[in-house]
């Protein structure tokens, strides 16, 4: 199972890297992800994620109301 992530997203707005570490049997993952702000949107990078042994990365892109893209997350 994964090491856990703590579900603080005030603790974690201004860091794009977060690291889980997880047995090598382990094929696929499911990324969530959910904005501080209602009208923001998150627009890519959640669901079902296929893993290979090794380093794998998953980037969460997020747009604000104005328009702005912006990558939050790599996993």
């Amino acid at each position: 199972s994964p090491t856990d992530i703590p579900n603080n997203p005030k603790q974690n707005m201004t860091s794009d890297m977060k690291a889980v570490y997880w047995e090598n049997d382990v094929e696929k993952v499911e990324v969530y992800a959910t904005t501080l702000d209602s009208n923001a949107k998150v627009k890519s990078g959640t669901g079902k994620i296929s893993l290979k042994e090794g380093q794998n990365k998953a980037e969460v892109v997020v747009v604000a109301e104005d328009g702005k893209t912006t990558k939050y997350a790599r996993i």
